[in-house]
């Protein structure tokens, strides 16, 4: 069996830990404050609904804005979810596994049948032409005073990201090894190609606290300009993570306020159209409506619908009050009622 190659790196970035075991093997002397869920968000909620298509509106329409269990289950057969073990550490410390080409057996059944993003990189650039975008997680779980970072992934196959949100990584993760991670460090989106990873820490349900309080710190605690946060070392420590693991490809920091999933616009590509039509199938008509009509639909909000009688009834009213107004303004009336 081949060993894997260990790189060590540290950091003296050392925020107040709040790990479950109280001390500095946690892992946040590192990498943060646990990034959580704390809007308890639903990870079968669509994150986009408005498409063109033919250069006409259409809405995707699923009531309340929840996907059918159906519709989730077949769009994560194309996105597998790819669990890496990616390092383990302690005090501050962290050795990360080199992993120029995946050859080692990992050391658990369970995540021995993991699928992993470095070997499904490969695959991933041939189907989607050369281009990939993945939304992913680093959590951690403590293994004999040791934690152990995994890097969770999946593909996202369209801007609608059905089934592959950060949400719904934490809920595969949960269901497929029996218990949530024991803790979350980062979230956001990587943006592969041939030769490079992209990452930012883009994502709204985990890291928008997280993000914030760091940079509150930064600038309470050591007077920092916007170019210098406090975030700075979790980046160059991710960084090194990144290069050590997928060491052949270049590691570039992507801007956290561009997001690599166009969710607000609606222009799809004709190979997210392709995808939504195989995943709807039959359906599509069901789906997908012309858009700005079914606004009342999509939020689920039921049209007032009136009969004859009391249509008649709320002209006769009209009548009546418009006379009454029409009376008042006639000569001598304002005299006679003052």
């Amino acid at each position: 069996m081949e060993k894997a190659e260990a790189s060590s790196s540290s950091s003296d970035y050392s925020p107040s830990d709040n790990g479950s075991t109280g001390s500095n093997d946690s892992g946040s002397k590192t990498f943060g404050l646990d990034a959580r869920n704390t809007n308890d968000i639903d990870p079968r909620t669509i994150k986009s609904f408005a498409i063109k298509v033919d250069g006409k509106d259409f809405d995707i329409f699923f009531k309340n804005t929840i996907v059918p269990d159906e519709i989730i289950e077949k769009a994560q057969t194309y996105s597998p979810l790819l669990i890496d073990h990616i390092g383990k550490g302690s005090k501050g410390a962290i050795k990360t596994r080199r992993r120029c080409v995946a050859s080692s057996r990992a050391k658990t059944a369970k995540s021995r049948s993991s699928l992993k993003l470095i070997k499904q990189i490969k695959q991933d650039l041939r189907e989607e032409s050369e281009s990939v975008v993945y939304t992913w997680m680093l959590v951690s779980e403590l293994k004999k005073s040791k934690y152990h970072y995994y890097l969770l992934s999946n593909k996202v196959k369209s801007r609608q990201e059905i089934g592959t949100t950060h949400a719904s990584i934490e809920k595969r993760y949960t269901e497929q090894m029996g218990h949530p991670p024991h803790r979350i460090y980062l979230t956001g989106e990587f943006h592969i190609t041939p030769a490079t990873i992209t990452y930012n820490f883009i994502s709204g349900t985990y890291m928008k606290d997280k993000m914030t309080a760091l940079e509150e710190k930064s600038m309470v605690e050591t007077s920092n300009t916007a170019e210098d946060k406090y975030t700075k070392p979790i980046e160059n420590l991710f960084s090194e993570m990144l290069k050590e693991y997928f060491c052949k490809f270049r590691i570039l920091k992507g801007h956290n306020t561009t997001s690599f999933i166009p969710t607000n616009n609606p222009n799809i590509t004709p190979t997210e159209l392709a995808f939504l039509k195989e995943l709807f199938g039959e359906k599509w008509d069901t789906y997908v409506i012309p858009g700005k009509k079914s606004m009342t639909r999509f939020f689920g909000i039921q049209p007032i619908v009136r009969t004859k009688e009391q249509k008649d009834a709320e002209e006769e009213r009209k009548r009546i009050a418009l006379e009454k107004m029409m009376n008042r303004m006639k000569p001598g009336k304002a005299e006679a009622n003052p």
